[in-house]
């Protein structure tokens, strides 16, 4: 894997088949999106081995899985798609192409309904209701539509746009991407699925992540 840029991944706890709930019993197993291919590694903790390659979509770009961790979800920026995952059987089971141009670094609500999705070239996030299988609505903003994540009631999602930085102005119009710059988080009411707060920033955020308990907010 040392000529594939690895950007993200996720672990999951599954039990073996036929064994008590106990600790000794679990299998763990690591996600790792391989963002310059179109595939996936499955990786067993307790051995550190690739355990099978799940293809996924070109340029695998975003992850992210429901609470019971039965689907998982994964981002295509090359091809604007959202591929689901069986995680029991490692294999794809959908694969959603109605998304816009470059869709980034994704989550869900614990329940897995509603997946928000940063459309990087269309400067828009586009949420995305699984038991519907469509786009229920878009948020527009500032910047690149990049990072998003849920707080851990479900309540908001927090919106995360960068900017082009030093690309020429030209280069980023020709690409069809958002050019206002952005310096704050959007907070997001699931319930209406619309912008009710902003968070202003000294500069442009990028990554952000939330604590446990939803108390804090840490902006890159």
């Amino acid at each position: 894997m040392t000529q594939q840029h690895l950007i993200q991944a996720t672990l999951f706890c599954w039990m073996t088949a036929g064994l008590a709930a106990a600790p000794s019993g679990a299998q763990q197993k690591l996600y790792v999106l391989n963002s310059n291919t179109d595939d996936m590694d499955v990786v067993d903790v307790a051995t550190n081995r690739v355990i099978k390659t799940v293809k996924v979509g070109q340029l695998p770009h975003g992850i992210a899985a429901a609470r019971s961790q039965d689907l998982l979800y994964v981002s295509t920026e090359g091809d604007g798609g959202l591929t689901v995952v069986d995680t029991v059987k490692d294999e794809v089971v959908r694969k959603h192409h109605i998304f816009g141009h470059r869709p980034n670094e994704i989550d869900c609500t614990s329940d897995g309904r509603y997946v928000y999705v940063p459309v990087l070239g269309d400067g828009v996030y586009e949420v995305f209701d699984s038991l519907r299988e469509t786009i229920i609505t878009r948020i527009p903003v500032d910047g690149f539509p990049h990072n998003v994540v849920a707080s851990p009631d479900d309540r908001y999602m927090y919106l995360s746009a960068y900017d082009p930085e030093s690309r020429p102005g030209e280069t980023v119009v020709a690409g069809g991407e958002s050019t206002a710059l952005n310096k704050k988080i959007y907070v997001v009411e699931t319930a209406s699925h619309s912008v009710v707060a902003t968070i202003p920033t000294q500069n442009t955020p990028r990554p952000i992540a939330i604590s446990p308990d939803g108390d804090r907010l840490y902006v890159n």
